[in-house]
């Protein structure tokens, strides 16, 4: 996918001009006069905006969630939904005079944007009204409320139930629920941890446009389209032992996957994600196209003989060890494919780096589960 524009005598970009290119980091648009509606729509990987000539933006960047930096250098006028679903960790408008909110018609569509940090005190005294406030990680407090809330609910099946799970972008799923029977449908959802929940049903996180890490200890299935077209970035479930078919399919920011149990990959599970090694030693069945158009590099499928050969169609060459000879499909050149590397073991330090997140999940799970007996303690007193 492309991932670097120069072109620095580029003045204008029409109406969805460079929309949906997943894997756009970097673009000079120092020169740009006129943003098209929805020129960079979906670019989820773009870092940075730097513009000196627009002075009226209308909804330029939507579903971008890894901005660095936007800055505005020339703008007076913008729509209040500009940066529609997008995260920003520095905004500049330091000419900025007026926000255009003709197009705002319900007041709970008005918080559509997270901003770290304005630049400019004028900037935000306009602009915060329309901006959700980054949160920080629920506190002992929150969860021990909404562990009582919930004490006798063992299947979240409404949005109203699942609402109580959460505080500000951040959702925790109590020990009492073993179960998601519903599609999330809320639209501001970052961080998701359930510690108890065994199988997510097809769809349940389907589109989320905020999502950045899930956390599921003691997950062992993930259905159908699960996740598909979400924009997670971490998935640690280091029990999960089968991902269904599409699960993960188009979530285009997704890079680092926890689960060394897997047994069963699905046909186009990974589709488009951003992985670049997977490691999952037990597993021992890989479906058609689980990995298709990921920058991998690297894969390590233990002593695993059932993997599609279109595993890794659209992908550079991989280094993967498995159970297959070095006559098999997957190391041959093909219409949508480079062939494979057979190799034994892969030299990789960054693997070292796995360990250290389960040590450090190990230990965030052993906190939680003092303070849930010191929260059953003060209970049973």
């Amino acid at each position: 996918g492309l991932k670097k524009v120069v072109c620095p005598n580029l003045r204008s970009i029409s109406e969805d001009g460079l929309c949906f290119n997943y894997f756009l980091k970097s673009i000079d648009l120092m020169n740009v006069k006129q943003f098209g509606i929805n020129c960079l729509k979906s670019c989820f990987n773009i870092e940075e905006v730097v513009n000196n000539k627009a002075t009226y933006l209308d909804i330029v960047l939507q579903n971008c969630l890894k901005l660095r930096k936007v800055k505005f250098n020339n703008v007076k006028k913008v729509k209040h939904n500009f940066l529609r679903n997008c995260e920003v960790l520095s905004l500049s408008l330091k000419r900025l005079e007026e926000v255009d909110k003709s197009s705002l018609k319900y007041s709970d569509e008005a918080k559509i944007m997270m901003i770290h940090k304005f630049e400019e005190q004028s900037t935000k005294h306009l602009l915060s009204k329309y901006c959700l406030a980054p949160d920080e990680e629920i506190n002992l407090e929150q969860k021990e409320k909404i562990t009582e809330d919930l004490q006798n609910v063992s299947v979240i099946d409404s949005t109203e139930l699942f609402g109580k799970c959460q505080v500000g972008s951040h959702v925790f799923i109590p020990q009492s629920v073993d179960m998601l029977l519903l599609q999330v449908n809320a639209m501001n959802i970052s961080y998701i941890y359930a510690g108890s929940i065994i199988e997510l049903e097809p769809q349940t996180f389907q589109d989320q446009n905020r999502l950045i890490q899930s956390n599921f200890p003691n997950l062992k299935v993930i259905g159908k389209y699960c996740f598909c077209y979400s924009t997670i970035r971490s998935f640690i479930a280091p029990k999960c032992q089968i991902v269904e078919d599409f699960a993960f399919c188009g979530c285009y920011c997704l890079s680092e996957v926890v689960a060394n149990e897997l047994l069963k990959i699905g046909f186009r599970a990974f589709q488009g994600c951003k992985i670049k090694q997977f490691y999952c030693p037990k597993v021992q069945e890989v479906g058609n196209s689980a990995f298709q158009g990921c920058p991998i590099k690297k894969a390590n499928f233990g002593t695993c003989k059932d993997i599609s050969e279109s595993t890794f169609n659209l992908c550079q060459k991989v280094e993967l060890v498995s159970g297959l000879h070095s006559e098999h499909e997957i190391f041959q050149e093909g219409d949508r494919r480079l062939g494979c590397i057979k190799v034994d073991k892969l030299y990789d330090r960054s693997l070292k780096k796995l360990d250290k997140l389960f040590d450090a999940f190990n230990q965030k799970q052993q906190i939680l589960k003092k303070q849930l007996h010191c929260l059953n303690q003060m209970k049973s007193e």
